[in-house]
């Protein structure tokens, strides 16, 4: 199999990495809205979480992986630019 340009993978995952950021930055803004609607209400509101394949999954385990991803895409990047042509 030949090898992908590197420009065009190292452009493929800088944009990934740039679509996670904004997904953290909007779980950031539902965190804040989720903060402000328990303080208006003055009760805890209950944990967002979405179900997955049999299980439930939390917002912060959510953020947790796309972290996780945004550091990962960082290395192998660095990686890729390393590289010699």
């Amino acid at each position: 199999m030949a090898q992908p340009d590197k420009r065009l993978l190292a452009k493929a995952m800088q944009e990934e990495s740039t679509w996670i950021q904004k997904a953290l930055f909007a779980l950031g803004k539902v965190e804040t809205a989720r903060a402000n609607l328990s303080e208006i209400a003055g009760k805890e509101v209950e944990d967002l979480r979405a179900p997955t394949r049999g299980k439930t999954v939390g917002l912060g385990d959510f953020r947790t992986a796309l972290e996780d991803r945004v550091s990962n895409l960082m290395e192998q990047l660095e990686e890729t630019r390393r590289i010699p042509t």
